[in-house]
């Protein structure tokens, strides 16, 4: 998600159309004034959320994995936490298509445990309690 965001941003960027964000709208400037490449700019958005097969399985290479699971479960907690603050505009009968959040942060709460190592036997078992979270959660109304 957050590298089709990057990737769209450069596009409108050279284009001469950037996004109102203050961080591209610097960065068209820079483009202007540097000629900067796009194909410079898109190798490195790859480069920095590439992580190659070889990476997952060797254990030597477990700390870069650890820390991509860690920004992406940053990210989708940043998410979840977003859509419970605009819950309270929302109908009640609307709130509970977005039951499944709760198994996330379920999840996301496991992997900060096992600090970020999705082969954890932890993070591999099945969540016995699911069913009640959720009926719990959909009996308060929240998610």
């Amino acid at each position: 998600m957050r590298m089709k965001f990057w990737k769209d941003a450069l596009d409108k960027t050279y284009n001469n159309n950037p996004p109102e964000q203050p961080v591209l709208q610097e960065l068209a400037k820079v483009i202007n004034r540097a000629k900067l490449l796009k194909s410079w700019l898109l190798r490195l958005i790859a480069s920095r959320y590439k992580i190659s097969q070889e990476m997952l399985f060797h254990a030597d290479q477990k700390k870069h994995l650890q820390d991509a699971v860690f920004e992406l479960s940053t990210v989708a907690h940043q998410h979840l936490k977003l859509a419970r603050q605009l819950s309270s505009d929302l109908p009640k009968q609307v709130k509970r298509i977005f039951l499944p959040a709760v198994a996330t942060e379920i999840y996301l709460k496991t992997l900060e445990e096992t600090d970020f190592d999705v082969f954890h036997p932890k993070n591999q078992r099945r969540n016995n309690l699911l069913a009640f979270h959720l009926w719990f959660h959909k009996l308060k109304n929240t998610y």
